[in-house]
């Protein structure tokens, strides 16, 4: 195996599974955690190719090295955003599962909306990157999908697709942390707010989940005071670096029309 296969296959197959065969599968408990950039589309059509991708540079690899920090597998990368993965059967408990999901993203949400965001203005560009965060809990299973020549190990079942709806079209707003399943319920009821229950249809049965938005700020200064935290270290995450552009004049990326928070 070459040094870049080998690089791929870390990124691609969860370290706790890899020795799932083709066609055999591990059942766990996991909290998805879905993060999209709002508005994407819109500046890709609107800025250089070079400034698009020094943005992702930005903001996925800040997005990544926050969640590593807290013990998550990077499961994929889905062109403008990215699915990470905490798993029971890695961290130990449905307890730690929750744990290092909300920590995580409270620090990275916290983190990225007072740091990325304004590294991002003074190197030039007029606030064009906003997110929003979507994560779901409950039974997942992993299997191999694809093909026995072609596949890569997969998290199967409701929790990922609802962690990506929550984060996408009329659900989720910029900045904004939505969380759903049994993850809700670590979270105190002053540092949530109950939001429109989703809504699905299938043949003449309506399936409903719900969802909260999870004060992230309030829930990482609760994090910082209270126990089992003093391992983890809030610290910023400075786009400058990331980005290697040289202040410029600043422009709007959007026209100058206020961001829908539509792709």
């Amino acid at each position: 195996m070459s040094e870049s296969q080998a690089v791929a296959k870390a990124v691609l197959d969860h370290p706790t599974f890899e020795n799932i065969e083709f066609g055999r599968h591990v059942d766990d408990y996991a909290a998805v955690a879905f993060l999209d950039i709002r508005g994407f589309t819109r500046l890709s059509m609107a800025l250089p190719t070079e400034e698009t991708a020094r943005l992702l540079t930005a903001v996925l690899g800040a997005t990544v090295s926050v969640l590593r920090d807290f013990d998550a597998h990077i499961n994929d990368f889905t062109g403008d955003g990215i699915m990470a993965v905490f798993s029971r059967e890695a961290l130990g408990s449905a307890d730690a599962v929750h744990t290092r999901t909300l920590h995580a993203a409270s620090n990275l949400m916290t983190d990225m909306h007072a740091t990325l965001r304004e590294d991002l203005l003074q190197a030039g560009i007029d606030d064009p990157v906003q997110v929003a965060l979507g994560i779901y809990s409950g039974d997942v299973r992993w299997q191999h999908v694809g093909t026995r020549e072609c596949s890569r190990l997969g998290v199967v079942g409701q929790v990922a697709p609802l962690a990506s709806k929550l984060v996408s079209g009329e659900f989720a707003r910029a900045w904004e942390t939505m969380i759903g399943g049994a993850i809700a319920n670590s979270v105190p009821e002053d540092l949530k707010s109950e939001q429109p229950k989703f809504v699905r249809q299938y043949g003449d049965r309506e399936m409903t989940r719900r969802r909260w938005v999870l004060d992230t700020e309030g829930f990482w200064r609760e994090a910082l005071g209270g126990p089992g935290v003093s391992s983890v270290i809030a610290r910023a995450t400075p786009a400058a670096s990331l980005l290697g552009i040289a202040p410029a004049t600043s422009r709007r990326g959007d026209g100058g029309r206020k961001d829908s928070g539509v792709a």
